[in-house]
């Protein structure tokens, strides 16, 4: 868990670091194709916004990945940038349930004043991350497969 509280920030950014679980990750991605073998690491910086905060940053990505063109395990390294905006909601008695606070692409609605970044983080690894890949050194396999 990685959390931060809206408290806590101020004027000036916060620099936050630390690693995503690779077996977190495993669970949410629900894919074979996939091999996370340790933990992910990411760089953000946590600003204080009226009625929230925004979140920039990268997370760094060192997995393996099935080849789509040869079927193998194949390293990857990539480096997704993060941009998110956390909106506090108001509190359930003031709140009207219309889907005004349900989250959209690059904002999400939060509950209370303190955050656990690590399931938005996840979220943004897997909705990076391409399901489909394929290793551009695999080349051309059309050849081996008209033989």
């Amino acid at each position: 868990m990685i959390f931060i509280r809206f408290a806590d920030l101020g004027s000036s950014p916060i620099e936050i670091t630390g690693e995503i679980p690779f077996s977190a990750i495993l669970k949410n991605l629900n894919s074979d194709e996939f091999a996370f073998e340790i933990n992910q690491n990411f760089k953000i910086k946590a600003s204080s916004i009226p009625n929230g905060a925004e979140l920039r940053g990268e997370i760094f990505m060192n997995f393996r990945q099935l080849c789509g063109r040869c079927g193998e395990l194949k390293d990857r390294i990539v480096t997704i940038p993060v941009h998110i905006v956390l909106r506090k909601k108001p509190p359930k008695k003031f709140r009207e349930e219309d889907g005004r606070y349900e989250d959209d692409i690059g904002v999400c609605f939060v509950d209370g004043e303190r955050v656990d970044l690590e399931p938005i983080l996840i979220e943004q690894i897997i909705l990076s991350i391409s399901q489909v890949w394929s290793e551009e050194a695999c080349g051309d396999l059309s050849s081996t497969l008209n033989s």
